[in-house]
């Protein structure tokens, strides 16, 4: 919308879009300012190694997903982690908490055995 001399508004075209003045004015204010790798190139991920998936990897990690076999393998890692931890408390533990460490260990290798 523009001001006529007048005073009158007139609706018509503008060399600036309506998205391209929300920028500006957003970057007069600053709402840019603290933005990562300011005047930095963007860092580019290599997605040679992916092959014709290069894409498909690509919009799984934009979403924050990964590959079913990827996800299976952070859980497994993360059943061995407690699996460990289990093996160093278990050395401290009284004839009741072996029992207890004994079951836990129990119900992480069948978690592990249904997950490969």
């Amino acid at each position: 919308m523009q001001r006529q001399p007048d005073g009158t508004r007139r609706i018509g075209p503008t060399w600036e879009s309506l998205v391209e003045r929300q920028l500006r004015e957003a970057m007069e204010a600053g709402a840019f300012d603290d933005l990562p790798y300011q005047g930095e190139r963007l860092p580019l991920d290599d997605d040679a190694a992916a092959g014709e998936w290069a894409l498909g990897y690509r919009i799984l990690r934009g979403a924050g997903v990964a590959p079913s076999w990827i996800e299976t393998d952070k859980e497994i890692r993360d059943l061995l982690e407690r699996r460990d931890r289990l093996f160093a408390r278990a050395a401290r533990s009284s004839p009741l908490g072996r029992r207890r460490d004994r079951d836990e260990l129990t119900a992480i290798v069948a978690a592990i055995g249904r997950l490969t």
